[in-house]
């Protein structure tokens, strides 16, 4: 009761209405006081949010700082850049510890922690490779700033500045200056990387980042917030692009080899100012970020404020509501109820009207259900006498077989429909008498008052009857069979039993056949014959007798005899085996069990073969093949006979050595499962088929083969491969053997390349690698016999080490040494394909340049000069700088290779007089300076 009126209270409107309006005022407070007071933890998180991002932007362009200046040191050598490293690297350590102080959450604290130890190990790096550089091993440094190990760091480090970002970044601009300023420092430090080493390596690193750049400036410009944020972002486009225009007229003076101009433009005075612009804009941008993030905050107190007031404002409003609606439920409140009662009393009138109803249907339903059981039960009784009924008609109706009653007069009295058709085949019909003969049938069966059966034929078809009296009725019934198939059957039986008796006895072999009771079934003459049993004896057709009689024949009849008792015993089993006779014959003897349609067996039959010839001819061969295979056995060589599918048919002992436990002949294995241990035949250049080759030629054929041995060794065989031919003239096997011929080869290979190796050594010179001066010559005669009959251009350089005497004397002769190996390794890589470099003799080298006239001979000779002069020769901490002489002359008015090097000797002399370090080119007119033969730069 006390759990119902509950209830009953919590259903009132009047209280349902007071909960809700008690809620609502609850909410609308709990909404003004969290924007109120929980404004300021918002404006904390947004602050360090900023904060952080700041950090990040700073963190990442040190980064980015730091390597670059590491990497210009290692190539430049140039130490200040080194002074540059020291002065940003404290300032990327407090930033990361800086980072360390923002961090709010744990993924914050897991990426500062795998920023600073990425940062470490990368800083031990560049330490290592600044020691290096003060040791005068900037190739070194170079190659461990550019290492592996060093990128995987900087990786390390980018991915702990992918994670390390706060989770609400307020403004995307703020981001966006990050970017901006990391990616300036970017682009300055590869256009003056690529001026200060001249690879233009460097150039495609710049082509990577700078569209990144436009793209983050164009959009900064895009959604700044503010007209000084809008200036600030157009001062730093503008001097970007003022920028981007000098490190282009950078890139271009570093391709065409004007390294020094480049450098001078990148750092001139004119793009410092632009840096200094850019830098300005910057910060103003960054200026105008924070004023706009004061703003925002402001903006979002009032809002709170708003909140607040907007709260507590409909709080009085909605208790006078509440009033004015309590009143009014309470007055319809009273009606309800009335209302209620009478709809109460009308309900319990309709209740008792519904029961009274119930009450009549159910005496109703009790009375149709007896009667439908009543007359289920007398259409179930109807049924079961009409198929006793049709049971009754059944079977004479239905039959198949022909049923007829014939009286003594010969009147059909009934005839099924089996029997009608019999009657209407006959010339008959049911409704007249049945033929005469059938009369005289029924006469007879009546008479004597037995059953008559007859057989009729017609057309294609022979019917049974069988005519059975019923005196006392006087009539007889007839039934009727179809025995044409029976027949048909009878009829194939004797004939397969007169042509098997025909096949056995024009068989070859001697056949026995016994069934089930010991009785012989079948036997041919042969049997009699090959047995010599007498014919009274197999008259009998006694198996037993017949066993007793041949036993005496036999070598082993104890086990003939048991043999012949197990198979009769097992009548499931096949046998097959071999008789000796005491006379020396040998019998081939195969038993079956005899087997009907069904699957029944009724017996065993026996065949008996002489093959008395065919063992001793197999006997003989058996010697024959004993004899051959000593024979091939004493051969050292791996000897097969092998068929046309490849398999082997004999085998020697030293080919059976390469298949180690294994039988090629009785394992039925292929040639080439033997000799290349691999499944497929040999159909390649190098491995010949010889099987093919024999059976193609038809003659004896000789190929080199690779082989491998056990341990998988490479091994030359040299296969002599044979034919054997049949009766009419075709290939019908191969023989094959192979011998190893790897030690030959091997001496022949090394007897080659001693002779190429001699070659190298008449041709080469040892210090250098280049051609030596004997076979330069060589070369130079025969390009100017091709040329004279071409007319194609060729031109000759012939180079000098300046002041090689003073490098001698100064480092020494190895450094000396040092010195033209250096020089002879640039020419070479400067050369064409098509170009000869050798050493002509002491300092002096020479460049033939087949297709190549004056004028592009000039322009290799002078950028070759200028690449030796631009690559110091350095020997720990020596580095002394080589400058070269160079004369050039052309092949022309067909001038013989003679009057060639006189020619280039002159100029190189000319060039040694003018003062050294320049190329000097002859003409008719004399020795001239490379520059005023107007050489263009286009030789490749």
């Amino acid at each position: 009761m006390k759990r119902e009126t509950v209830l009953s209270k919590m259903r009132d409107p009047v209280i349902l209405l007071t909960v809700a309006l008690a809620l609502n005022m609850a909410v609308l407070l709990w909404m003004g006081w969290h924007e109120h007071f929980f404004h300021d933890d918002a404006a904390t998180a947004r602050e360090q949010d900023s904060r952080i991002e700041q950090r990040r932007a700073v963190m990442g362009h040190l980064d980015e700082v730091l390597t670059m200046s590491a990497r210009m040191a290692a190539a430049t050598g140039d130490l200040r850049w080194e002074e540059r490293y020291r002065r940003f690297q404290p300032q990327l350590d407090a930033a990361i510890q800086e980072a360390r102080r923002c961090e709010r959450d744990g993924y914050l604290a897991t990426a500062v922690a795998h920023i600073e130890s990425a940062n470490a190990k990368r800083v031990e790096i560049e330490s290592r490779a600044f020691s290096l550089i003060h040791h005068g091993r900037t190739d070194e440094a170079a190659a461990l700033l550019f290492s592996e190990e060093y990128e995987t760091q900087k990786r390390l480090y980018a991915h702990g500045m992918l994670w390390f970002h706060p989770r609400r970044i307020f403004l995307r601009l703020l981001e966006l200056r990050g970017i901006i300023v990391h990616l300036d420092e970017v682009l300055t430090m590869s256009a003056r990387m690529a001026a200060a080493t001249g690879d233009l390596r460097w150039e495609e690193r710049y082509r990577q980042f700078e569209p990144e750049l436009d793209a983050a400036i164009e959009e900064a410009v895009t959604l700044a917030p503010e007209a000084q944020s809008a200036e600030a972002a157009a001062t730093t486009d503008a001097a970007n692009s003022e920028l981007v225009e000098m490190d282009n007229r950078a890139f271009d003076l570093v391709r065409r080899g004007r390294t020094d101009e480049a450098r001078a433009i990148l750092f001139s005075d004119e793009y410092e100012t632009q840096k200094q612009v850019y830098a300005k804009g910057i910060a103003d941008f960054g200026s105008g970020l924070a004023t706009v993030a004061r703003t925002s905050l402001e903006w979002e107190s009032r809002r709170a404020s708003f909140y607040l007031i907007l709260a507590v404002v409909p709080i009085p409003l909605a208790l006078a509501g509440w009033l004015v609606v309590l009143r009014a439920m309470r007055k319809w409140r009273a009606a309800l109820s009335e209302s209620n009662r009478g709809l109460a009393r009308q309900a319990e009138e309709l209740a008792q009207l519904n029961r009274a109803l119930d009450r009549k249907v159910a005496e109703r339903t009790a009375e149709l259900s007896n009667a439908n059981e009543g007359l289920k039960r007398e259409i179930a009784e109807r049924k079961k006498a009409e198929e006793q009924v049709r049971d009754l008609a059944k079977f004479p109706a239905e039959n198949p077989n022909p049923v007829l009653r014939v009286a003594r007069d010969g009147a059909v009295l009934y005839a099924n429909e089996a029997g009608g058709s019999l009657l209407g085949a006959m010339g008959s019909a049911p409704d007249r008498p049945v033929p005469d003969a059938w009369l005289d049938w029924a006469r007879q069966a009546l008479a004597a008052g037995e059953v008559q059966e007859v057989e009729v034929a017609h057309a294609d078809r022979t019917y049974a009857l069988r005519f059975m009296p019923v005196r006392d009725a006087g009539y007889a019934n007839v039934y009727g069979e179809d025995v044409t198939d029976r027949k048909r059957a009878e009829q194939a039986l004797r004939s397969k039993t007169a042509l098997l008796e025909a096949q056995a006895e024009t068989s070859m072999d001697a056949i026995l056949a016994v069934n089930d009771q010991g009785e012989s079934i079948l036997f041919n003459a042969r049997f009699g014959e090959m047995w010599s049993i007498p014919p009274e004896v197999l008259d009998t057709r006694d198996d037993d007798r017949i066993l007793q009689h041949v036993l005496g024949q036999l070598s082993e009849p104890e086990e003939f005899v048991r043999k012949v008792r197990y198979l009769y015993a097992h009548k499931d089993e096949q046998s097959r085996d071999e008789i000796a006779f005491k006379d020396g014959r040998t019998i081939d003897r195969y038993s079956s069990p005899l087997v009907d349609s069904d699957g029944t067996c009724f017996g065993r039959i026996w065949f008996f073969r002489d093959i008395t010839d065919r063992k001793q001819a197999e006997e003989v061969m058996r010697k024959s093949r004993e004899f051959l295979q000593t024979v091939l056995d004493a051969n050292p060589d791996p000897t097969m006979v092998v068929d046309l599918n490849y398999r082997v048919l004999l085998a020697n002992r030293a080919s059976r050595r390469l298949t180690p436990g294994k039988d090629p002949v009785a394992n039925a294995m292929c040639c080439h499962q033997v000799s290349h241990r691999q499944d497929t035949p040999c159909d390649s250049q190098t491995d010949p088929c010889t099987l093919k080759e024999v059976v193609a030629r038809k003659a004896p054929v000789t190929v080199d083969h690779v082989h491998y041995d056990a341990q998988g060794q490479e091994r030359f065989v040299e296969v002599i491969a044979a034919p054997v031919f049949g009766e009419a003239g075709e290939v019908i096997q191969v023989v094959e053997s192979s011998r190893d011929i790897t030690d030959r080869k091997r001496a022949e290979q090394a007897l080659a390349d001693a002779n190429r190796r001699l070659e190298e050594l008449a041709t080469t010179d040892d210090l250098t690698g280049l051609w030596n001066r004997r076979h330069f010559l060589d070369l130079l005669c025969r390009e100017c016999q091709r040329t004279a009959r071409s007319g194609a251009p060729l031109a000759v350089a012939m180079v000098d080490i300046d002041h090689f005497k003073a490098v001698n004397d100064a480092h020494g002769h190895p450094f000396g040494d040092r010195v033209l190996a250096e020089v002879a390794r640039t020419m070479r890589q400067a050369a064409r394909a098509t170009d000869l470099v050798a050493r002509y003799g002491g300092e002096e080298f020479m460049v033939l340049m087949p297709e190549a006239g004056a004028a592009d001979a000039v322009g290799a000779a002078e950028r070759l000069r200028r690449r030796i002069a631009e690559q110091p020769v350095v020997d720990g901490d020596r580095s002394v700088a080589v400058a070269v002489s160079i004369g050039v002359a052309s092949l022309e008015g067909g001038a013989d290779p003679t009057t060639l090097l006189r020619h280039v000797d002159e100029a190189l002399y000319a060039a040694k007089q003018a003062g050294r370090n320049r190329t000097m080119v002859w003409t008719p007119d004399g020795p001239q300076p490379a520059c005023s033969t107007g050489a263009a730069a286009t030789y490749a």
